[in-house]
């Protein structure tokens, strides 16, 4: 007794597994792509076409001309990435007219295979029957305007909704992965950015150009933005506006008249604000050279320098501004899904609907969504994972900001020159024809030969051009202003 329930229960439990695996087998039948060797073609052609659309990129990191040394400036940089976008836009564009056409010429093979075997007992006249193959509204039978006999037996219309089936389910897989290959487009884009970006902040050492002839050296990365020095060299502050450092200086001693060996570096430590002063009376005439001498020192002198600490924060300033660069940043990330944009969606192609009409249960809810539908184009940003956009952006951000704060530390590098600019404009030109003016042939030989060694000093060691990390930092317009207001300051002494 015992045995045959288990034989029973045996038997039945083997029969329920062939049976569900019929179900399983039929149901992969009628649903696998892969079974139509047509669809499987057209599968296979559209990952290959999917995977080299994947390969274009939105931004052109090779921005160095051959033979050229120039960086561009970030006007010149976001025109040549919207150049470079809409090359991949137009791309993306041919990739997906040659899907559509492999991806129609398949489900056609398929239904010209399927007509064929649901025709082939009926009398039908194939040219009557394919006048209206664009739109299926004009036929009042949905099977008609797939080119099939009217009056077809339940049987047949059941073989071509099961077509019409795997085809929409084709199209929405066709849909899926090329959204997927848009977002890895977009992803991977800014991902090199960033890279780019990253590589270059590590490069810690600074190149300075101070000679026009100085060459980079083989092998150093160019920056991939420049900056221009902007500058207001009139110093109209007053001197409250700056951070200021008073230093006592020793008392200059004057190189002898008669030394032929004086050369005007000897005077790089005269202060033109600080050494030449008034005495309080004026020597008689009698009076020899050590009595006028006495005169002039009798008092016992100290000597400072105002050093101004601060003075390239305030006449001084980088343009484009960080606040440019991450605004346009910002717009840099929205455009890049605007310009992606350029795929043509297979679920929502005018196409399509005449297979949707032979699906009687689908039909009346695809008419309410029709009126909703704008447009035929895939749009990534309803797919984009916006939290891993965020991080992107915000990590892109951070990096350009850093590097920006890094060549505003640079321009300390003109902090001298600009505080001699500064001693010049606040020089008072009376005091060299003063009569009180204390020793004035040496100081006034002292000023010419200052003049003339800052001249040589600023054509020499003012940084024209400098390497920053990220950014090229264009300062020749600020070292050609700073040389003429030395070469004014030296004829106004002169005459």
């Amino acid at each position: 007794s015992n045995f045959r329930q288990w034989k029973t229960i045996k038997m039945w439990r083997n029969s329920y597994r062939n049976f569900k695996n019929k179900v399983a087998k039929k149901n992969l039948e009628e649903k696998l792509l892969f079974k139509t060797p047509e669809l499987k073609f057209a599968l296979i052609s559209t990952k290959e076409s999917l995977y080299e659309m994947s390969k274009n990129s939105l931004f052109d990191l090779h921005l160095s001309k051959e033979g050229s040394q120039d960086v561009n400036s970030f006007d010149q940089f976001l025109r040549v990435q919207e150049e470079k976008a809409k090359l991949t836009q137009s791309k993306i564009r041919d990739a997906s007219k040659k899907i559509t056409d492999i991806v129609t010429k398949s489900v056609e093979d398929v239904l010209e295979k399927l007509r064929k075997e649901v025709n082939s007992d009926i009398s039908n006249n194939p040219n009557e029957k394919s006048k209206n193959t664009q739109n299926f509204r004009s036929a009042e039978n949905p099977y008609e305007n797939l080119c099939f006999q009217d009056h077809l037996t339940y049987d047949k219309r059941s073989m071509i909704r099961k077509d019409c089936a795997r085809f929409v389910r084709f199209f929405y897989l066709i849909d899926v992965l090329a959204i997927d290959t848009l977002i890895k487009i977009y992803i991977n884009s800014f991902k090199s950015l960033i890279d780019e970006v990253e590589d270059l902040s590590h490069v810690s050492d600074n190149f300075i150009f101070r000679d026009v002839d100085k060459t980079k050296p083989i092998g150093r990365k160019d920056p991939m933005f420049q900056l221009e020095v902007q500058f207001d060299c009139s110093v109209a502050q007053a001197l409250k506006e700056f951070k200021t450092n008073i230093v006592e200086v020793p008392e200059f001693r004057f190189p002898k008249m008669e030394d032929e060996e004086t050369k005007p570096s000897d005077y790089k430590d005269f202060n033109i604000l600080t050494f030449p002063f008034l005495i309080p009376e004026i020597a008689p005439e009698e009076f020899n050279e050590q009595q006028k001498n006495y005169l002039e020192y009798r008092e016992a002198r100290t000597y400072s320098n105002v050093i101004l600490t601060n003075i390239q924060e305030k006449v001084c300033w980088l343009n484009p501004k960080i606040d440019t660069f991450l605004d346009q940043i910002e717009k840099l990330f929205n455009d890049a899904l605007t310009h992606l944009q350029a795929f043509s969606s297979f679920a929502k192609h005018h196409s399509m609907k005449k297979y949707i009409a032979i699906l009687e249960e689908w039909q009346e809810k695809e008419d309410e969504k029709e009126e909703t539908i704008e447009t035929t184009i895939l749009s990534p940003q309803e797919f984009i994972d916006h939290e891993e956009k965020h991080a992107l952006e915000k990590s892109l951000k951070g990096l350009i900001t850093s590097e920006f704060d890094r060549s505003l530390s640079f321009l300390e590098e003109y902090r001298e020159f600009l505080q001699q600019n500064w001693e010049y404009k606040k020089f008072d030109m009376s005091l060299i024809l003063n009569r009180r003016l204390a020793r004035p042939g040496q100081t006034f030989v002292a000023l010419l030969n200052l003049i003339e060694y800052q001249k040589s000093n600023f054509e020499t060691q003012i940084p024209f051009q400098a390497d920053v990390g990220l950014f090229r930092i264009q300062s020749s317009s600020l070292k050609n202003a700073l040389i003429k207001n030395t070469k004014d300051f030296e004829e106004n002494i002169s005459h």
